[in-house]
């Protein structure tokens, strides 16, 4: 590898058609291959109701799953507005649909430029950017949910953004740097609540690494954290508004947290083909309709106590039998990179788990020399909040560009084993 960009013409020609690869593979396979199989795998639908609730958003209905129901407090607000303003200027549509699978698309080739973005801020090299723009074009499992009505298509873009801000903050430490980075976070867990502690561990970062003297240093922090708040101050509003009480994004955590508690590793997960199969849906309470303002505001209240109290009685379980606590901790560590459906959990392991191998070595590689702390800070973090909580190799998704990025430059450090670089490539920065 080297930071002479002119021994690498063929860098600018590699994206464009890493490009056009990934938007080729990603229309056979919204179009085509995904039809044949939805079905048989049951991947078809919508979790969570984000469609329903953008269309109720458009009727004027509010934030809900039903007309005349409780607010939703249930599914943060990203995705849904995304898809608001998706129906807005192309129409609405009910479940999987060309309208979002191509917007998918489009979101998707923008964290592909951004990973080669990442890969020449970190480690000046065309020639990984390169590779790592063919490899996200080609990632199976990103691939797949190009196609699904879910939020890890924008999540992902959401939390590469976030860490490549992360990165520019600690090297340069600017104050648009820092903004974007306290933006990014926000956006990022208005998406998926999971990110919701990261502030703390981004702040400490900012304090510790970012250039400058102390009080330049605790300058930046608070800039990066004050524009954290103002991001999702009108969410934390609105959950104030309607339970009387602070909702951190969403009330899921306590659930998370008990669902955990009782996971069970010892073979594929198999609740989504029994929730199809045997039809086990969740009771909907259609009497909700007929409440009045006083009485579904009661009734949020209800279930903002009911959700703190969850994660009491969870953390209680824990103390009662810490053993079995930490063993499944350790298991889930390991499930979180693979852990699904009977049909596809092989799969998984046959994608995940080598570039995982390969990754752990790059970042030993990697770690004292390249600013990539932010890349490990945040891998860390998505495999403690789940090893906590509920882990599905779909979760592994958003942290996995990174992943990607230092396994491949593992692989090239062998391969091409030249001069370690030391400056970034002019317009990296």
């Amino acid at each position: 590898m080297t930071d002479d960009t002119r021994r690498y013409p063929f860098f600018p020609k590699a994206v464009l058609w890493a490009l056009v690869l990934a938007a080729a593979v990603r229309l056979l396979y919204c179009f085509m291959i995904y039809p044949q199989i939805a079905d048989t795998l049951h991947w078809k639908g919508v979790d969570d109701g984000y469609d329903e609730i953008a269309r109720h958003l458009h009727a004027g209905e509010g934030y809900v799953n039903k007309p005349g129901q409780v607010p939703n407090l249930l599914t943060p607000p990203g995705y849904v507005f995304f898809l608001y303003g998706l129906y807005g200027v192309a129409g609405s549509e009910i479940d999987e649909g060309p309208r979002v699978q191509v917007a998918h698309i489009l979101l998707d080739c923008l964290t592909l430029i951004l990973i080669t973005r990442l890969a020449l801020l970190l480690f000046a090299s065309p020639l990984l950017a390169g590779a790592s723009a063919f490899a996200w074009a080609l990632y199976p499992q990103i691939v797949v949910y190009n196609a699904r009505v879910a939020p890890e298509i924008l999540f992902t873009l959401m939390t590469t953004a976030t860490v490549f801000w992360w990165v520019r903050t600690v090297r340069r430490g600017t104050a648009r740097d820092a903004i974007l980075l306290g933006l990014f976070w926000g956006l990022a867990v208005l998406t998926k609540e999971k990110l919701v502690l990261l502030p703390a561990v981004i702040a400490l970062s900012v304090m510790l690494q970012s250039p400058g003297t102390i009080a330049v240093r605790a300058k930046r922090t608070v800039l990066v954290v004050a524009v954290m708040i103002i991001t999702i101050s009108p969410w934390l509003a609105r959950g104030y508004a309607v339970t009387g009480a602070f909702v951190p994004i969403t009330m899921r955590s306590g659930r998370a947290i008990d669902q955990g508690l009782d996971e069970n590793f010892a073979g594929a997960d198999d609740h989504t083909v029994q929730f199809h199969t045997e039809q086990k849906f969740l009771p909907r309470n259609e009497q909700e309709a007929g409440l009045s303002d006083e009485e579904r505001a009661v009734r949020a209240a209800e279930g903002a106590r009911r959700e703190k109290a969850l994660v009491g009685e969870s953390i209680a379980r824990i103390l009662d039998d810490p053993v079995s606590f930490v063993k499944a901790f350790f298991v889930k560590l390991a499930a979180f990179w693979y852990f699904g459906q009977p049909r596809v959990i092989v799969g998984n392991m046959l994608v995940q788990l080598p570039i995982l191998l390969l990754a752990i070595p790059g970042y030993a590689l990697a770690f004292r020399r390249y600013s990539v702390s932010p890349l490990l800070w945040m891998t860390l973090y998505f495999l403690f909040i789940h090893a906590v909580t509920i882990v599905r190799m779909r979760y592994s998704i958003p942290i996995m560009p990174e992943t990607i990025l230092l396994a491949l430059f593992f692989l090239l450090r062998y391969v091409y084993p030249r001069r370690p670089l030391q400056r970034a490539v002019p317009g990296a920065e």
